[in-house]
Order: C-alpha cells, then sequence, then structure tokens
C-alpha cells in the first residue's frame, strides 16, 4: 500500500484512529474525515485518492452525497457500516463491504482485491 492515498470517512473517533492507523502501518497516506460536509471537501479537492473506506452512517446523516462523489470520481470505495447490507441504499449496493466490527485482516482482503495493497 506504499505511496496510496485514502480517505476515511468515519464519525467515531475510535473506529476512525484504529483504521487511520492499520492504513499508515501499512504505507498508505491517510486523509480522515468525520462528517458529509468535511468528506465533501476532501473528495472535491485537488487530492487524487487511490481509495476510500467510508461510514454509512455519520452521526445520524447518511453519507451518500459522499458515496455519489466518489462513483462519480471512480474512486475505490468500500463501505463500512454496523447495519447489514439490507440497509444501504439499492444504488451503493455493488460496492465492496466490510461491516462492523471488522478486522484489519478483513479490512486488508477487501483492499487487495483492488490492488491496493
Amino acid at each position: 500500500m506504499d505511496g496510496q492515498v485514502a480517505l476515511l470517512v468515519e464519525d467515531d473517533v475510535l473506529v476512525g484512529m484504529g483504521i487511520k492507523s492499520s492504513l499508515e502501518q501499512l504505507g498508505a497516506t491517510v486523509t480522515w474525515r468525520n462528517n458529509v460536509a468535511g468528506a465533501l471537501d476532501a473528495v472535491n479537492s485537488p487530492t487524487a485518492y487511490d481509495f476510500a473506506i467510508v461510514d454509512i452512517n455519520l452521526d445520524g446523516e447518511v453519507s451518500a452525497p459522499v458515496l455519489d462523489r466518489l462513483i462519480e470520481e471512480a474512486i475505490y470505495t468500500v463501505v463500512s457500516s454496523g447495519y447489514d447490507a439490507s440497509n444501504l441504499d439499492q444504488r451503493f449496493q455493488h460496492l465492496p463491504r466490510c461491516e462492523k466490527p471488522f478486522t484489519r485482516a478483513s479490512m486488508r482482503r477487501l483492499l487487495c482485491e483492488r490492488g491496493c495493497v
């Protein structure tokens, strides 16, 4: 994952710190945002992201606008959620998904499928 640039969108501080640390240990540079507005600013910035990990529920706000922008930009996106797949909007069903709580190994497996690791 050396040299990869990741966008992490997660509202839970402990979960976010854990994911960020794991990604950095694998060699990624991580931008972490904890709300929809901040995540949209990050996606719309000049930074070229190789992949994103996005929590579907950000403190009660659905991250659909962020997912829509990431799809528009063709950025490989993994949805992280504590909810099962049936709660995910139909237009995001095709995205790879990591159900919380997830392990570093399961996150790495999803990223390996894309070649990020």
